[in-house]
């Protein structure tokens, strides 16, 4: 998967404009042989110049980067951990129709504690609509007061009607305090309860990571936890979620230690590319040899760097991760 995290940490000298310093403070030019003149010489015909041709290679190496860290600690990382695993909104028997309320949002009230490294990943939306047609649901940050996604679920009538997500929300060390609701004017509903063991007109229920509440909020006003109003039931709505570890955010927070590892990777799949480049010109043709020794000497860099890395990071103690044996990997040249 490609991290954005990593899109300042290099900085490229001689783009348009006057360019960022990058997060690290190193720039692509602070190793020689990577200038944007080389890699005009070596584009391909995908690629409009050897700027973008630089920005290809910049976004697989910082792939493989992420690749070999995720190895480096993966035996100290529940990589297999869901914490949770369940489905909020479960219909009632008989079709029981929700009846209407303008201006309203209604469906589920979701808040994650600050567990650190978590991740909240949404399967699947449904909605037992009255009507056919599309029914909207959003999902609100409500930290933020934000629109975070609009999902359209297909309704056929009185039918269950499902919409495939897979969207992740994490919680970034922070609460995650989410609104997921359709309107509660325009669409009409059939009735849900918040939990299949929900009795007696409960309007919420918890488990070991998170409590869930049916909720509506005005339309239009500030959409924030202090305005959210309780409710029996969701409303019509029901999501399939699981609640699990997220090395990736973990990964994100120690950038601070990846800029020069980075910069040699970047330097070994230049090198690879101007060895195995088809163009013929004398960066191609005359310097084959001088590409193959540099890219074993950035990969030789790279590992070294790296692996300080492994020796010498402390990884959190918490239901993530777990304090054994010391890391120790070496990434070998193909």
């Amino acid at each position: 998967m490609s991290l954005t995290c990593f899109d300042d940490l290099i900085g490229i000298k001689g783009e348009c404009g006057t360019p960022t310093t990058p997060e690290s403070g190193l720039w692509v030019q602070d190793i020689t042989e990577l200038h944007i003149g080389n890699f005009d010489k070596t584009i391909t015909k995908e690629q409009n110049s050897g700027f973008e041709a630089l920005q290809d290679i910049m976004g697989f190496a910082s792939k493989e980067m992420a690749h070999d860290f995720r190895m480096g600690f993966m035996d100290k990382f529940d990589a297999k951990s869901i914490i949770e695993n369940d489905v909020v909104g479960h219909w009632k028997k008989d079709l029981q129709q929700q009846p209407s309320e303008p201006t309203y949002l209604r469906g589920i009230h979701t808040y994650l504690e600050s567990d650190p490294y978590m991740s909240l990943f949404i399967s699947e939306i449904r909605v037992q609509s009255q009507t056919t047609g599309t029914v909207n649901v959003e999902v609100w940050d409500l930290t933020q007061n934000k629109l975070l996604d609009t999902i359209p679920v297909t309704s056929v009538a009185g039918e269950v009607s499902t919409a495939q997500v897979y969207k992740k929300y994490n919680t970034n060390k922070q609460r995650l305090d989410l609104f997921i609701g359709t309107d509660g004017g325009t669409d009409e509903m059939y009735q849900t309860n918040i939990n299949i063991k929900q009795c007696c007109n409960k309007t919420s229920y918890r488990n070991g990571v998170g409590r869930f509440y049916g909720a509506k909020i005005l339309d239009g006003g500030s959409m924030t936890a202090g305005n959210l109003m309780g409710m029996t039931g969701t409303a019509g709505v029901s999501i399939t979620y699981s609640v699990s570890c997220d090395f990736d955010q973990w990964l994100c927070s120690q950038r601070h230690l990846l800029g020069i590892p980075f910069l040699y990777k970047i330097g070994e799949e230049s090198m690879r590319d101007f060895k195995y480049a088809k163009r013929l010109n004398d960066i191609v043709t005359l310097h084959r040899a001088d590409h193959t020794e540099l890219m074993e000497y950035y990969n030789e860099k790279y590992q070294r760097s790296m692996e300080q890395i492994f020796s010498n990071l402390q990884v959190p103690n918490n239901v993530c991760f777990q304090c054994r044996k010391q890391v120790r990997t070496r990434i070998s040249l193909p």
